[in-house]
């Protein structure tokens, strides 16, 4: 069964209303290991913070595609017949993917990420208000 968690309430109007997520739980061997993250606005951009503790950072994968970010990877299996013999097996090896909607108002050719500690963060710049200002328009003689 999963649980029904909603974004938090204090979303901006800028992101919409707050969109209900459906996470399963986590409670026992065999459950699928989704990875949690809380995304956010900054005055700069959205920013995404993605739980991957244990997961080499080169068998993680981020994609941006028709305004939505997948998230991927394995999570690979501590096991080795060369520690000695187990007598429980949790961390096993496992596949994930998480996608998650994103405002048209970001700018997926500038994202970066940075993986510290366990910690995906994807930053996702925002696009300019092209309302702001004044742009001057350059006439051309013939």
């Amino acid at each position: 069964m999963a649980k029904h968690v909603t974004a938090d309430q204090r979303a901006t109007e800028r992101l919409g209303p707050p969109i209900p997520v459906m996470v399963p739980e986590q409670d026992g061997p065999g459950s699928p290991r989704l990875p949690l993250l809380d995304l956010y606005e900054s005055p700069d951009g959205l920013v995404m913070e993605v739980d991957l503790p244990g997961v080499c950072i080169d068998d993680i994968q981020v994609v941006v595609s028709h305004n939505q970010v997948t998230i991927g990877g394995v999570r690979r299996s501590a096991c080795d017949s060369q520690r000695g013999r187990y007598l429980r097996v949790e961390r096993s090896t496992a596949g994930f993917q998480r996608v998650i909607p994103l405002p048209s108002a970001i700018n997926p050719h500038a994202a970066w990420a940075r993986y510290v500690r366990g910690v995906l963060r994807v930053t996702f710049p925002k696009i300019p208000d092209r309302r702001q200002g004044t742009i001057k328009v350059p006439i051309r003689t013939e």
